[in-house]
């Protein structure tokens, strides 16, 4: 699973730091399992 999501991960590391800089948690949860 996660090496599909490296195709993203630039997009998921902007997010994170949108987020962070919004003072907000960015989490990817997918069926119920936390991954990020």
């Amino acid at each position: 699973v996660m090496d599909y999501f490296e195709i993203f991960l630039t997009r998921m590391v902007l997010c994170r730091r949108a987020a962070s800089f919004l003072g907000c948690d960015f989490e990817l949860v997918i069926n119920g399992v936390r991954l990020l």
